[in-house]
C-alpha cells in the first residue's frame, strides 16, 4: 500500500506540473516538466524489469527512427526537441505500465491522481470564468484551449473509470465525487473545442458499447441522458464561440 501511494504521489506531481507555464510551452515550464519526469522515471527504475518487452522495444525503435529522420531534416535541433517530447510520453507509458504490473492495484491510485489533477485545473478554469462575470473562457494554466480540453477529458475518463469500477461508497460521498467529475467535463466544454467534443462523443459511444449491457436500466437511462445533455451543452458553446468570433474565416476553418 505504501508503494502504491508513493507511486501515485510521484506521478501526481508530474501531472500537476505538466500544465505549468502555458502547458510546458515556455522554456521554464518545459524544463520543470522534463526534470520531474526524469525524477519519476528514476524512482520507477526498479520496476522496469516488469515492463512489457514488446512495448519497450517498440518505443525505443520508434524514438530511434524519429531521431534519425530528424537528424537528416532541415532543422535537426527542432527535431531533437520533438524527439525529447516523444521520449517523455513513451517513457511515461512504459514506466507506468511496468509499475502497474509490479504492484497490482496501483492503477486505481494512478486513475485517482489523474482525476484530482484534472479537478484542480477545472477549479482554476471555472473559478476564473465565474470571477470574470461568466463572460470569457480561459484554458487555466494552459495556453491552448484545445490542449486544456484534452487534458480535462483524460481526467474525466480517469475519474469515471475510478468511480465506476470501485467498491460501493456512501451515497453522499458518491454524489460529491460525481459532481467533481462533472465539474471536470464542464470545464472542458467551456474550452469550446470541436476536437474535444468529437473525441468525447466517440469515447462515450465506445464506453456505452462496452459497459451499457452491464448497467441497470435506471443507471443506463441516466448515463444516456447525461451524455446527451453534455453533447448539447458542448455544441451550444461551440456555436456561440463561432457566432461571436470576429474571425472572418471562422466558418472556413470548420473544414480543418
Amino acid at each position: 500500500m505504501k508503494t502504491v501511494l508513493r507511486l501515485s504521489m510521484v506521478w501526481g506531481v508530474f501531472l500537476l506540473v505538466l500544465p505549468f507555464r502555458e502547458g510546458s510551452g515556455s522554456a521554464e515550464g518545459l524544463l520543470v516538466a522534463q526534470l520531474v519526469f526524469l525524477a519519476c522515471f528514476a524512482l520507477c527504475a526498479p520496476r522496469l524489469a516488469f515492463a512489457d518487452r514488446g512495448m519497450a522495444v517498440a518505443a525505443i525503435l520508434f524514438l530511434a527512427i524519429a531521431a534519425l529522420a530528424g537528424a537528416r531534416g532541415g532543422y535537426p535541433f527542432g527535431s531533437l526537441l520533438a524527439v525529447v517530447d516523444l521520449a517523455v510520453v513513451l517513457g511515461t507509458l512504459v514506466a507506468v505500465e511496468a509499475s502497474v504490473r509490479a504492484d497490482p492495484g496501483s492503477e486505481r491510485g494512478l486513475l485517482a491522481v489523474l482525476a484530482l489533477c484534472g479537478l484542480w485545473q477545472a477549479i482554476v478554469i471555472l473559478g476564473a470564468w465565474a470571477a470574470g462575470g461568466f463572460a470569457s473562457r480561459g484554458p487555466g494554466t494552459l495556453l491552448n484551449p484545445d490542449q486544456a480540453a484534452a487534458y480535462l477529458l483524460l481526467a474525466f475518463w480517469a475519474g469515471a473509470a475510478w468511480l465506476g469500477a470501485g467498491p460501493s461508497r456512501p451515497r453522499a460521498w458518491a454524489i460529491a465525487a460525481w459532481m467533481g467529475v462533472f465539474a471536470i467535463v464542464a470545464a472542458s466544454i467551456l474550452q469550446a473545442s470541436r476536437g474535444a467534443l468529437l473525441s468525447l462523443i466517440a469515447a462515450g459511444g465506445v464506453y456505452l458499447a462496452l459497459r451499457g449491457r452491464a448497467m441497470a436500466p435506471r443507471v443506463r437511462t441516466a448515463v444516456v441522458a447525461s451524455a446527451l445533455a453534455i453533447v448539447a451543452c458542448g455544441g451550444t458553446v461551440i456555436v456561440h464561440r463561432f457566432a461571436v468570433s470576429h474571425d472572418p474565416y471562422r466558418w472556413d476553418r470548420l473544414r480543418l
